[in-house]
């Protein structure tokens, strides 16, 4: 009797805690007392209170019906468990009544149980706050150091971010006197063309002709026409024939000779367009030329100081041209970062630079923040930007057989170490990948954590 008078009294108790309504969270108990009941959306008629869980759906919501599974199919009235000393949690209506114990206290299936004793429920809600607190505890730890840790790296963030600030600011206040030093080298390259072009012109006489072009200066002494003194007509005719013929197979074999001048270039295009070091090379052998090249690249990729974008410049590009080259480039890469990690993403900025990788069945994925993801060597985009808090997305990425070109979603989650947990393709060429990092960690999480709030039907346990 001792045992049954204790399970009727732990019977009693928990009926005092648990809402006169079955489903129905005990704050709630106010909408449904009196007579009569109403539906909460405010559509239909009054109904008589009982109504209510009768097993009958009468309201477009289901607020007549929260402790059955009567309503199945909506969203706007679920099911509460109060689970008393545990968790409460809310179910929607279809899992109501369906054999399966979802409440740790079986309250949703004492519809059923009435009719059927033996689909009953055991409360194990005791062992399962146990759990539950242990876990919580954990979490919450969790959470606090990884809130301390996004305050650092938000800390030595946002010193960066002010030092980019500055730098971009520096560079573009430099940059009007180095463009102006650009122009007035290229003017006072052209004042220079002018006078070495007025010069050449100057130094070049009109009536003076190259003797080997065939024809005379004016001072020059006649050329043998091939008729001597004395010759008869006849005989000065075959020595000027002969003559002809012998400079014309002179001049055939010039043109062939290996060792024919090169072509003239004149002190004035050697300025301007550097042909005397042209000419120098194109003398050389092809071997000699090769090796020569071959030296250039070496010493390329042992300069430290050597950088591939300049390449981007015209040939005989001025030390002044290189440094505004230099000082956009290095702007855009400032304004990148700022714009990558604004004000309120600074806490996550210790993934600039950083890749994080982890492998996944056959396939090795890496997503390099804030540049690129990858699937082995397959792209599955370039950083497109943040979609949410916690959230952003790699777009572009290399395009499907037949398909739409690949794109990942990244969804971060609270920890201190930061890493690749999982990468998942829940369709096709649509990859979800998750990312632990202590810029996920934020006070609202811990909070809710503590609060003791029900778990919704879509909320982790």
């Amino acid at each position: 009797r001792r045992c049954c008078a204790g399970l009727l009294l732990s019977s009693t108790g928990a009926l005092a805690v648990s809402s006169a309504v079955r489903g129905i969270a005990p704050e709630e108990n106010h909408r449904y007392t009196g007579t009569s009941f109403s539906c909460l959306d405010g559509t239909g008629p009054s109904l008589p209170i009982s109504s209510v869980n009768d097993e009958f759906c009468d309201c477009a919501d289901g607020s007549d019906e929260p402790g059955t599974g009567a309503c199945a199919g909506q969203d706007s009235t679920l099911f509460y468990c109060i689970n008393e000393g545990s968790t409460p949690r809310q179910l929607y209506a279809s899992r109501v009544g369906d054999g399966v114990c979802d409440c740790c206290d079986g309250s949703d299936e004492a519809s059923l149980a009435a009719r059927r004793p033996a689909a009953a429920c055991r409360n194990y809600c005791a062992e399962q706050g146990k759990l539950e607190r242990a876990e919580k505890e954990r979490r919450a730890e969790e959470l606090r150091l990884g809130a301390a840790k996004r305050e650092e790296v938000h800390r030595l963030a946002a010193a960066e971010r002010q030092g980019w600030l500055a730098e971009l600011q520096q560079l573009q206040e430099e940059l009007p006197a180095l463009e102006l030093k650009v122009a007035e080298e290229k003017a006072a390259a052209a004042a220079a063309a002018a006078a070495a072009a007025a010069e050449a012109a100057a130094n070049s006489p009109v009536d003076s002709v190259d003797p080997s072009l065939g024809k005379a200066a004016p001072d020059a002494e006649a050329p043998d026409d091939g008729v001597a003194q004395g010759d008869s007509p006849s005989e000065g005719a075959e020595r000027t024939e002969s003559s002809l013929t012998e400079g014309t197979e002179e001049a055939k074999a010039s043109a062939s000779s290996p060792e024919a001048p090169a072509a003239v270039v004149s002190e004035y295009a050697k300025w301007m367009d550097g042909a005397e070091a042209e000419l120098s090379k194109q003398e050389q052998a092809p071997e000699e030329l090769q090796e020569e090249l071959e030296e250039e690249e070496d010493l390329r990729g042992e300069d430290p100081e050597y950088d591939a974008d300049d390449d981007d410049l015209p040939t005989g590009s001025s030390e002044a041209e290189k440094q505004v080259q230099a000082n956009k480039r290095r702007a855009s890469e400032l304004q990148t970062n700022l714009d990558t990690l604004p004000e309120d993403r600074l806490g996550y900025g210790s993934l600039l630079g950083k890749t994080l990788s982890q492998r996944v069945g056959d396939f090795d994925y890496k997503l390099e923040f804030f540049r690129t993801a990858s699937q082995n060597t397959v792209s599955l985009g370039n950083w497109k930007g943040w979609t949410g808090p916690h959230s952003a997305s790699f777009e572009d990425g290399t395009v499907c057989w037949d398909g739409p070109a690949r794109k990942l979603g990244v969804r971060f989650q609270c920890g201190v170490e930061e890493s690749l947990d999982e990468v998942t393709e829940p369709s096709r060429c649509v990859y979800e990948a998750l990312v632990t990092h202590p810029g996920a960690c934020d006070a609202a999480e811990l909070q809710a954590l503590l609060s003791g709030r029900a778990i919704g039907p879509k909320d982790e346990l």
